[in-house]
């Protein structure tokens, strides 16, 4: 009688394996057909070239800050200079700029990596990447900073401070301004790497009120399996905001699903998204890196497919997302990260595949700054890194319609 209550038991564990396996396969199946077939309705059509003159001291570096204002304004943050401009993008007029002093009751923390987003016309909030620190400025004059990390407690040996919200030193970043909160996002690894900090990637800082920081957005799960490396989590983070439904799109870099989450964090609904070019991304370690591993960190995730930045567009009620294509190893060596071939998805207001556009080949990713892509009415704005590298006196864009095909 035990022997075969054994052997039932053995073969209902033997069974589940097995579909449990099956379950996997057609999973596994279903996402890799569902990133190939699509009904390819979008694409791309180039539609003009407009720049304006910066000053020749002024640098294109991944740290400048653009954004589109009022359907024809360009904000462009300088952080080498600590001053910000105001653009006309329809005919590249300087409409306005003015500079952050480095002493003063209006000074600006100086950091390699400052970032400026403005929340109105006017104002104007500025972040020290390194001290996660916001800076709220009316009219150029200093109303408050807000501070992120508690360095006067910081922990050296345990990497925090007391009660923060990042580790220390701390690399978060702005992605949005909404309802007079500002959302920054931090990038961890793997929950263990920051002591006992929740891996959570988005936090909520109201601007103006005494309200709590809110964390919300946790890392995807696949990220809690092993460690996926620092140049890799330090992407642009996959987050735009939708105004029309008034929630948050997240797709985490090595994370092939979509993520709408409202206004306080709770989380809607889940959209698997694919590329022609789908591949699952392996994290190379099961334990974070150790310093002189970080070589050999980078040069594997280089040759990795994974998801760069998310754009939503608010006046054709579409997303953009950014994928970055695997750069073998050689070519890695010899350029770095400054070789990027990518794809750009197009996805419906439901977050359906409806296009995929090449930018590799004859038409070139490295042609374009990928990290700063605009949405104006008139389609998608490219910065051109090929056009400024042959005249540093001026950033030139290219604006695309988005078409049937």
């Amino acid at each position: 009688m035990r022997i075969n209550y054994i052997i039932s038991c053995s073969l209902v564990f033997f069974i589940s394996i097995i579909i449990f396996s099956s379950c996997q396969q057609n999973k596994e199946k279903w996402q890799s057909e569902n990133a190939t077939k699509y009904l390819d309705q979008k694409t791309l059509r180039k539609k003009r070239v407009f720049s304006f003159p910066i000053d020749s001291n002024i640098a294109l570096v991944n740290s400048n800050s653009f954004r589109i204002m009022n359907d024809s304004i360009m904000f462009f943050g300088n952080n080498d200079q600590s001053k910000v401009f105001y653009y006309n993008i329809k005919n590249g007029e300087l409409l306005n700029s003015y500079y952050f002093p480095p002493e003063g009751p209006n000074a600006l923390i100086k950091d390699m990596c400052n970032y400026f987003i403005p929340s109105s016309i006017d104002d104007v909030i500025t972040f020290c990447h390194r001290k996660a620190e916001l800076g709220v400025y009316q009219d150029g004059q200093l109303k408050h900073r807000i501070s992120l990390v508690d360095t006067a407690n910081f922990n050296k040996k345990a990497r925090q401070g007391k009660n923060p919200f990042f580790s220390y030193p701390a690399k978060p970043s702005i992605f949005d301004v909404v309802d007079s909160s500002v959302f920054v996002t931090y990038f961890q690894s793997k929950e263990t790497e920051c002591g006992n900090i929740p891996a959570f990637r988005v936090f909520k800082i109201p601007i103006n009120t005494h309200d709590s920081i809110k964390a919300m957005i946790p890392l995807a799960q696949n990220y809690k399996t092993g460690y996926y490396g620092h140049s890799f989590n330090s992407t642009l983070p996959c987050l735009t905001y939708n105004s029309k439904k008034k929630v948050i799109s997240s797709h985490q870099p090595a994370s092939h699903y979509i993520e709408n989450y409202n206004l306080n964090g709770d989380l809607l609904e889940t959209s698997f998204v694919g590329s022609k070019y789908y591949s699952n991304v392996i994290p190379p370690f099961s334990d974070q890196y150790e310093k002189n591993r970080r070589e050999e960190v980078d040069q594997y995730l280089a040759t990795q497919f994974h998801f760069l930045d998310l754009i939503y567009d608010q006046y054709r009620n579409l997303y953009y997302q950014w994928c970055k294509l695997p750069v073998p190893l050689d070519i890695f060596k010899q350029t770095g990260w400054y070789t990027y071939e990518c794809s750009l998805l197009i996805l419906d207001e439901d977050l359906k595949k409806i296009g995929e556009v090449d930018f590799k080949g004859g038409n070139n990713s490295n042609n374009y700054n990928v990290w700063n892509t605009m949405i104006c009415p008139e389609g998608l704005i490219l910065m051109r890194n090929d056009l400024y590298e042959k005249n540093p006196n001026s950033f030139y864009f290219e604006v695309f319609d988005v078409v049937e095909k």
